[in-house]
């Protein structure tokens, strides 16, 4: 039977592994990109949420999924991602072939109206998809994805030392006294 001192000893080691790994629950937690279209044109839109200012958004860019909008219709975009990406900082609407009809600064839950009236401002970068997975963040040295992947093995390799150790010294401590009887 452990003595008091292990039971004190137990409740540090579970206190101090509780403590570390409750910053991870943040990760736990996804992104959010939401808005909608209201497209009140005869043709079909193409939407995405990009990465990039509005003011870059022309060139290459990282973005989220497109998505069509059918001609007079509301689209609502929802699309959870990695909480370790940057923000989504900006709302493209193009035509179906590339046209640039709006590039607007994000924000959460607005509606973007597009009108008949909208006229392309020139072609666009489809941009790239972008990838938030944990390991592709990490290989960018995306610190918060590298923590992410590094803290649990340690913890995990720690304890597995820790419990190593406590079970070395309870051996020989039961030598001990199986010894002496």
């Amino acid at each position: 039977m452990p003595s008091a001192g292990w039971k004190t000893t137990i409740k540090r080691i579970c206190f101090a592994v509780t403590l570390l790994t409750l910053p991870f629950l943040f990760y736990a937690c996804d992104a959010v990109a939401e808005y909608s279209i209201d497209n009140r044109s005869e043709r079909s839109l193409v939407t995405w949420p990009a990465f990039e200012t509005c003011a870059k958004v022309g060139a290459s860019h990282e973005r989220l999924d497109r998505q069509t909008v059918a001609a007079r219709s509301t689209q609502e975009y929802f699309r959870t991602f990695a909480p370790w990406t940057d923000n989504v900082k900006c709302v493209v609407v193009t035509t179906e072939d590339g046209g640039l009809l709006r590039a607007e600064e994000y924000k959460y839950g607005t509606t973007y109206v597009i009108d008949e009236s909208a006229a392309p401002r020139g072609p666009v970068s489809m941009g790239q998809e972008y990838d938030d997975s944990l390991w592709s963040a990490a290989a960018k040295g995306s610190v918060s994805a590298i923590l992410t992947l590094a803290i649990p093995f340690a913890l995990i390799g720690g304890m597995a030392v820790i419990g190593g150790v406590l079970g070395i010294r309870s051996a020989t401590r039961y030598r001990g006294r199986k010894k002496t009887l």
